[in-house]
């Protein structure tokens, strides 16, 4: 049998840094958070922590709570709530043990026992994980800085040392003469660019022009019926003029025949 436990950790013995109420929640550095079994009259005044258990605590309104909710405490507002606000550096704190009504200021929370660095978001089940990534999108709230799973993820500037994530647009061209428009949502500058045929037929004279809205940024390419299906073609020209895009810009691909349809695809770089 071990002879070096200490105790079981379900309540710990913390030094007051002012005054605690008994039954508040509190948050210890960046690891512990929990209730407080007694109050401490100031700073320097041992106080029990609890770190398990079902507590009625604080809750944000304008929620419903289901039970099993995954519960996030914002030490600002003294609430926890089913919002995982990320700039608030908010703590998980434990999981809703009954539901709560959207006008209710308390709930019923079993706290998650252990330690979890602040400001991390807990995923606890499958489903979870498929609504922050799978069916919803992952926000700048989740990717602060540009950096993603801990790695600074860089905006690519020239000569930039850190790697950084492309921007690529494909457009289905269709077998028809005039304009076929994308708005951008990113702002981004066009590094390259390359159009595959996608079949035989066209006209001749044919031409494919890329543009930043009515502002031409390749030269024509040949996109006739004397190009055949499969083949992949690339302007010769990129104007740096036009090949920077603001956020809502349009991106356009112009064919001056009603000739093949295609695909052209669109790599650049965040700006």
């Amino acid at each position: 049998m071990a002879t070096n436990g200490v105790q079981p950790g379900k309540i710990l013995t913390i030094t007051a840094g002012g005054a605690v109420t008994s039954g508040s929640v509190q948050e210890v550095g960046t690891q512990f958070i929990g209730v407080a079994l007694d109050a401490a009259s100031g700073s320097g005044v041992d106080y029990p922590l609890a770190t398990e258990g079902v507590f009625t605590i604080g809750k944000k309104t304008g929620e419903t709570w289901a039970v099993g909710d995954a519960l996030y405490w914002d030490a600002s507002a003294v609430t926890a709530s089913k919002t995982y606000v990320a700039s608030a550096a908010d703590n998980f704190i434990g999981v809703a043990t009954a539901v709560a009504a959207s006008a209710a200021t308390t709930g019923n929370v079993k706290l998650r026992g252990g330690a979890k660095a602040q400001g991390q978001q807990a995923t606890t089940t499958e489903a979870e994980t498929d609504a922050l990534i799978g069916a919803a999108t992952v926000g700048a709230d989740r990717l602060a800085n540009d950096q993603m799973t801990a790695a600074p993820v860089a905006v690519v500037a020239d000569n930039n040392a850190q790697c950084g994530i492309p921007v690529i647009h494909v457009i289905d061209v269709p077998a028809a003469a005039g304009d076929t428009d994308v708005t951008v949502t990113e702002a981004f500058e066009i590094l390259m660019i390359q159009a595959l045929k996608t079949d035989e037929a066209g006209v001749s004279s044919g031409t494919l022009t890329v543009k930043n809205g009515s502002d031409a940024i390749t030269n024509a390419i040949t996109w006739d019926n004397t190009v055949a299906d499969k083949t992949v073609a690339a302007p010769s020209t990129i104007d740096d003029a036009f090949s920077t895009f603001a956020a809502a810009g349009t991106l356009r691909v112009t064919t001056s025949q009603a000739q093949a349809r295609g695909l052209v695809t669109i790599i650049g770089r965040k700006v």
